[in-house]
């Protein structure tokens, strides 16, 4: 058998990119990739694309005439249409709603249908109890009001400034930055990678309030009493596991191959394909900067 590329695209929290899967059989059929991350209260959206071998470079990944179906709770509440590049929009003003159980699927003729499922998790709770601006770095301390169960968060911070945010590097030595250990195959291969996604789960605090203390470093820039934003969001599990993933995919891009590492496979839970169906609720807590 000879080895084949397989190149498809995937969706970086809105930014994109391409990854190379490696197939040990010619004989194959192209597959959908979808991608949407839903957000609590944001409008209904996905991606659709399709793989492609490095022999058909000619040939467009973005699929624009495909059927796609949106249904909560069981029940179809909607046909997304597509826009431009493969990228597919209600029209009918539908909102992504908190506790909302999700499945896209997708039809286009000549391929396997694909689709995916998701569940909106509640808003976090957290209050900024701490902050102190030293030179070139502020000092902040959140407190995390977990609830029981297994729960996956995201943290992003940034300075508002006439209008426009500035976002700012998370630096932590806690633990729960650095120690997450739910279970993703080849887990041992995530150990020790960086965490650009700024993602963490509650294995060390579950049911429990908890206070997550970090620096965010601003440099030379020069603000005249901004506003300091702290987004926490609150993601599904399959986001969890597909940032983890594609931080460690980047890692072992960045150093090379290694013959003797375990291959890193991107988490997917698109049935048929690949891709991701994820999603988040966000909560926001402000202070003002003297």
């Amino acid at each position: 058998m000879k080895n084949l590329l397989i190149i498809i695209s995937a969706v970086l929290f809105l930014t994109s990119c391409e990854k190379e899967i490696e197939y040990k059989d010619f004989d194959f059929k192209n597959f959908l990739v979808l991608n949407s991350i839903l957000q609590e209260d944001s409008l209904m959206w996905c991606s659709v694309s399709s793989s492609k071998s490095i022999i058909e470079e000619d040939k467009e990944l973005d699929i624009v005439n495909a059927k796609v179906l949106v249904y909560k709770d069981d029940n179809l509440i909607d046909e997304l249409k597509h826009r431009n590049k493969g990228r597919y929009f209600t029209e009918n003003n539908i909102k992504v709603e908190q506790g909302g159980k999700y499945k896209i699927s997708v039809s286009v003729e000549g391929f396997k249908d694909v689709e995916a499922n998701t569940e909106i998790p509640e808003k976090p709770q957290f209050n900024i109890n701490y902050f102190k601006k030293e030179k070139n770095k502020y000092n902040v301390g959140i407190t995390i009001n977990d609830k029981k169960g297994h729960n996956y968060y995201r943290l992003k911070t940034y300075i508002l400034k006439d209008g426009v945010r500035f976002y700012l590097k998370v630096k932590t030595t806690d633990p729960i930055f650095h120690d997450n250990k739910t279970y993703v195959e080849n887990e041992n291969s995530l150990n020790n990678t960086k965490n650009n996604f700024q993602i963490f789960n509650d294995d060390l605090f579950d049911g429990e309030n908890y206070e997550l203390k970090f620096s965010l470093e601003y440099g030379n820039w020069t603000f005249n009493n901004p506003t300091l934003n702290v987004e926490l969001f609150a993601i599904s599990k399959e986001l969890y596991l597909y940032y983890k993933t594609i931080e460690a995919y980047k890692e072992k891009g960045d150093n090379g191959d290694d013959p003797f590492s375990e291959p890193i496979k991107i988490f997917s839970n698109v049935k048929n394909g690949a891709g991701i169906l994820g999603c988040s609720s966000l909560s926001v807590k402000s202070t003002k900067i003297n």
